[in-house]
């Protein structure tokens, strides 16, 4: 774990996520379901086919990942929703295009999209998003929420993400803050690398490096944002974000070890507690808590589910394998025979 324009057609209306009547659930199946454990290739597959084979671009995975956690929450018996919210910018600026492509799959699924009139604004709607689960007579055991955005637009919402993510985000919801980064200028003035930033607010980040890896790392980010309590930064560079490729889709692909490490703190077993209390004195208990108990519960569910560096390191592992096998080199050559030093970096053979 390492610290990852269009013009769009209206997306559905943003309304109330208790919109639906029946949010979907093991007795109410969604109209659109495709067959499990097949080949689609189709593009309405994308969304709608609940396990198997299918093809897709980065930014579908990065919405499939609510379709596949989702499904998951209902076969554990849960009922959620997910709010998507951010702010056009590549390589994320179709994001808002391809949900509206897919709007009425979604919509049966209670997966939502509004349009952020900023990046601060469209992170306090993900904020929101969180508190939603504590309301009286709320419909949904909890809300995901994934806020999105360009490396700038990172820059711009870093104090809502910071009091956001002081909060805390909800048990059975949780935030993946997806960052779009430019590392080769593509399409952007500068070069970017937002993982930094976003370990200060501070967030635990991801690093997808395929597009298979979106989706799964993806799955994990919420996870591990329920775990901890923390919002979970999602690295997203243009490379994977323009990629297409075939992925495997289903919601058994994650599954978390459950803590047997469980700490404690003031004298009880410790877990993620929300609080909106964010003036003194009581913020200076919840930065405690945050600083010494959701960064280290971060890191103990990191470990025990195989989180490790290399797993989600982006494009730099395989980027670094590919360059190492261009130049013919290998550990066993003397490093002055190849003028290199591995330093740092596992490469493979």
């Amino acid at each position: 774990m390492t610290a990852l324009q269009t013009t769009p057609s209206q997306p559905a209306d943003s309304g109330d996520l208790a919109a639906t009547d029946h949010p979907a659930s093991p007795a109410h199946p969604p109209a659109h379901t495709a067959k499990a454990n097949h080949t689609h290739f189709a593009p309405q597959d994308r969304m709608a086919a609940t396990s198997g084979t299918l093809a897709m671009s980065g930014i579908d995975a990065l919405l499939r990942i609510l379709v596949d956690q989702r499904l998951a929450d209902i076969a554990n018996g849960l009922s959620t929703a997910a709010l998507i919210c951010g702010y056009r910018g590549s390589p994320l600026g179709g994001v808002d295009s391809q949900y509206s492509r897919y709007q009425d799959i979604f919509a049966e699924r209670d997966i939502r999209f509004v349009n952020g009139v900023n990046e601060e604004l469209a992170a306090t709607v993900i904020w929101g998003s969180q508190l939603s689960s504590n309301m009286h007579g709320a419909l949904f055991d909890g809300v995901m929420g994934m806020w999105y955005g360009k490396a700038p637009g990172v820059d711009r919402a870093s104090d809502a993400f910071r009091h956001a993510n002081m909060s805390g985000s909800a048990k059975h919801g949780g935030v993946l803050c997806v960052a779009g980064d430019d590392p080769a200028c593509k399409s952007s003035t500068l070069p970017s690398a937002s993982e930094a930033l976003l370990s200060q607010t501070p967030m635990p980040v991801l690093y997808p490096g395929s597009v298979q890896e979106v989706l799964d790392l993806g799955r994990w980010g919420y996870e591990l944002s329920r775990a901890c309590g923390l919002w979970v930064g999602f690295k997203i560079v243009t490379d994977i974000a323009d990629a297409y490729a075939t992925i495997e889709v289903g919601p058994d692909r994650v599954n978390p070890v459950a803590g047997s490490d469980v700490f404690t703190a003031d004298g009880r077993p410790w877990r993620p507690e929300q609080n909106q209390q964010l003036l003194p004195p009581w913020v200076l208990d919840i930065e405690r808590d945050l600083r010494e108990n959701r960064l280290a519960e971060a890191l103990a569910f990191s470990r025990r589910n195989g989180l490790t560096m290399i797993r989600g390191a982006g494009i730099i592992h395989p980027t670094m394998n590919g360059v190492v096998a261009q130049l013919r080199l290998h550990r066993s050559r003397p490093s002055d025979q190849c003028h290199c030093r591995f330093a740092g970096v596992a490469a493979g053979d």
